[in-house]
Parts: C-alpha cells; structure tokens; sequence
C-alpha cells in the first residue's frame, strides 16, 4: 500500500461517520427501497479514489452522498445502475426525481434486483452537480 494510499485510508476513516450521520439525518432510509439506516451506508456518488481528477471537491460535503442499502450500494459502485442527471422527471425546491437506469452492459437474465426496475429515486438539488462529475 503506498504512502498516499494509507493517508487516504486514514482521512476516510476519520471522517466516514460524520458523513453517515448527517446522511442518516437528511435521507431517514434508503432513498430507493425505504430501508431503515442500520442496513444503509452513506454512499459516496464521487467516490474517493477519484480525488485527483477532482481536487477541489469536498469528498465528504453530505450533498456527495446518499443513503442506500447496503446492496444498492455495493451496485452503484460498481455501476450496476445510474441516473442521467440530465433526464429529469419532477424537480421541486428541494428535490429532483431521477429514474434509475440499468447499466444493459453489465446486467445478464439472471441478474434481476425488482428493488431497482422501473423505480425513481429523488436526489437533493445540491447533490446533482456531484452526479454529473460522477459521470462526465
């Protein structure tokens, strides 16, 4: 593990559950299946290792996260599914509901998550700028 990589594990730790807590406060449960936070985590949308292309960017400013079951997580990760920040269905002061996407390329006919098809998920308007560095 080098230098670099072992400061950022220790950041991350350090700063990992605030970032969850104030999630946890703002979200209540998992934006797309309802579930309670015990089974949640605070999901980064721009992920940690991605901190050289955005050096400017507050990792751990709570609009970069979502609270998401733990499963929904891990496949958001690996981009199982996504939004298009750029297709909005309702916009309100607050909030923005996206539809969420399949990633075809990556799904097979076996792979089904009914918690993900044809489902939307109402992201806070301060966050969306954090999906569109996220996919640009």
């Amino acid at each position: 593990m080098s230098r670099i990589t072992k400061n950022i594990a220790k950041i991350s730790r350090k700063y990992q559950q605030g970032f969850r807590q104030k999630i946890i406060k703002r979200d209540k449960n998992c934006l797309i299946t309802n579930a309670p936070p015990i089974v949640c985590e605070a999901a980064h949308i721009v992920e940690l290792k991605n901190y050289r292309q955005f050096p400017e960017l507050d990792f751990y400013n709570p609009y970069n996260g979502i609270l998401l079951r733990s499963d929904i997580h891990k496949l958001f990760d690996l981009n199982y599914w996504y939004i298009n920040p750029n297709q909005i269905i309702k916009q309100n002061k607050k909030n923005t509901t996206f539809e969420i996407k399949a990633n075809i390329k990556l799904l097979d006919d076996n792979f089904i998550i009914p918690e993900l098809y044809n489902k939307t998920i109402k992201i806070p308007n301060k966050s969306i700028n954090y999906f569109f560095n996220r996919y640009s």
